[in-house]
């Protein structure tokens, strides 16, 4: 891999136009790929689960650079976020190109890269920073929301006094998951960032790929291109149940959607799934896919049919 090849950065997506990721400003989105989080609530999983972030392509940095180059004099920022954009040993490079177009940055992050950080705001890279804070910064708090060791958590904390040490304009912000940030917890919070900038945003329960809790690593699912067919439909109804039980476990009782699960019968074939505490279980099968549905059906003792819809009654 070449030294160029090494400093760009991985995009998995580009929205063109947004005036909600930014305040008062008119910006581009740019998503990077990969997070050393694993926020359960996240509505990105294609940026953060390894399998799916392999079934996106990457977006061509010169394509994200094409357009920011046409839409000058009409887009005032560019917002880049993730993900967890900090991971990428080229971001700084890729702002600086940013920056040399005219526009404003505004960088979102999770704090666990201080020195990429300090360096971004001493450069003037970056003219805002929102930073997420989980719960209250310390690991065992944290750690109610994602995994985390000490040493990525004493990062966290290193960000934080960054910021309040100025230099940018910048917000933390927390995400307000049900059972977790109890308004005890939230008038803690705004106590403890009363000197700060500092937003609660409301969670969603749902994204395009779902949550990042529908797809829990410690039972990744391989696709089909990567496994003997025979293999496939040996562990294909094993894997559903480990997946459904182990959102409903972890993540109980927000929507659940378990999504890019492969059909064994075609490849390209997709199955959809959809699991929730409060409706049930249902199951969109592939057409003319008689072994796969051959596969899943003794997983549905007292189903109803209605066309290519499983669902198991209440």
């Amino acid at each position: 891999m070449s030294g160029m090849e090494k400093e760009r950065i991985r995009i998995g997506g580009l929205v063109k136009q947004s005036f909600v990721d930014w305040d008062g400003v008119l910006s581009a989105v740019v998503f990077t790929k990969g997070c050393n989080f694993r926020c359960g609530y996240c509505h990105n999983p294609a940026l953060v689960v390894p399998a799916l972030m392999r079934e996106r392509p990457d977006v061509a940095e010169s394509e994200v650079f094409d357009y920011l180059a046409r839409r000058r004099g009409w887009l005032d920022g560019v917002v880049v976020t993730g993900g967890e954009p900090t991971l990428h040993a080229g971001l700084p490079a890729f702002l600086e190109r940013v920056k040399a177009l005219g526009y404003r940055v505004k960088l979102d992050t999770n704090g666990t890269n201080p020195e990429m950080l300090r360096q971004l705001i001493a450069s003037g890279a970056v003219d805002f920073v929102a930073m997420d804070i989980k719960h209250f910064p310390d690991a065992e708090h944290y750690g109610a929301v994602t995994p985390l060791s000490q040493a990525m958590m004493d990062n966290v904390l290193r960000s934080i006094g960054i910021l309040r040490r100025g230099g940018t304009e910048y917000e933390l912000r927390t995400t307000l998951l049900p059972g977790i940030h109890t308004p005890p917890v939230r008038e803690t919070l705004r106590r403890m960032f009363a000197d700060c900038r500092y937003v609660f945003h409301e969670f969603r329960n749902t994204g395009p790929d779902g949550l990042v809790a529908d797809y829990p690593e410690t039972e990744r699912f391989v696709p089909v291109s990567e496994r003997a067919d025979d293999e496939t439909a040996a562990e294909m109804p094993r894997f559903l149940r480990l997946w459904s039980a182990s959102c409903f476990s972890s993540f109980a009782p927000a929507r659940v959607s378990l999504r890019i699960i492969r059909c064994l019968s075609g490849a390209g074939r997709r199955l959809r799934c959809c699991v929730s505490a409060h409706t049930g279980f249902s199951v969109a099968l592939p057409q003319r896919a008689a072994e796969c549905q051959a596969a899943f059906i003794p997983l549905f003792a007292g189903v109803s049919l209605q066309g290519n819809r499983c669902r198991r009654e209440r």
